[in-house]
Parts: C-alpha cells; structure tokens; sequence
C-alpha cells in the first residue's frame, strides 16, 4: 500500500514536471513569435518611412529638373524672340551704317 502511494506520488510528481516544461516551452516559444512579429513590424515601419523618404526625394528632383527645364525654355524663348527681332532689323533697309566697335589687343 506504502509503496503503491509513493509510486502514485513519483508519477504524479513526474507529470507536474513535465507539465511545467511544457508550459515553459509554450511560453518560450510565444515570445520568440512576439519577438519576430516585433522584428517584422520595425522592418515594415523601415521599408515604408524608406519608401516615403525616396519618394518624397523623387518628388523634389522631378520638381527641381522641371524648374530647370522651364527655365530653359524661357531662355531659349527669349533668344528666339531676340533672334527674331535683328532679323527684322537687318531686313530693314539702314539710311545710317552702324559701326562696328573692333577691340584692339595690348600686348
């Protein structure tokens, strides 16, 4: 009977520990999930403000080569306009010859 008794309690005792064990390697095994679902959201969040910062980027140096070529285009309109406009003045016929300025070299 005595031995009956310890042998219940030796089982029991031996279920309790492993039943412990489990619970540890349940817990153990949750915070490694928490852990990567951690890691996951931080890269997530690091891709998504990277993403942000490139296209916010993009979006400066579309505005910045669209400034450029506007300004080009309004040069090469003027240079047009200028162009256009000693054209018109040599089509003229001049009653006064202009006189050109020639530049003498010191040597």
């Amino acid at each position: 009977e005595e031995t009956k008794a310890r042998l219940q309690a030796r089982l029991e005792l031996q279920q309790q520990k492993e039943k412990e064990r489990k619970q540890a390697l349940q817990l153990k095994m949750r915070k490694r999930q928490e852990l990567q679902k951690k890691m996951r959201e931080k890269t997530q969040a690091s891709l998504a403000r990277a993403k942000t910062k490139r296209e916010q980027l993009e979006t400066k140096e579309q505005e910045r080569v669209d400034k450029l070529r506007k300004e080009i285009e309004e040069k090469e309109e003027r240079l047009r306009q200028r162009l256009a406009e000693r054209e018109k003045e040599n089509q003229r016929p001049s009653t006064t010859k202009k006189t050109s300025k020639s530049s003498t070299v010191v040597a």
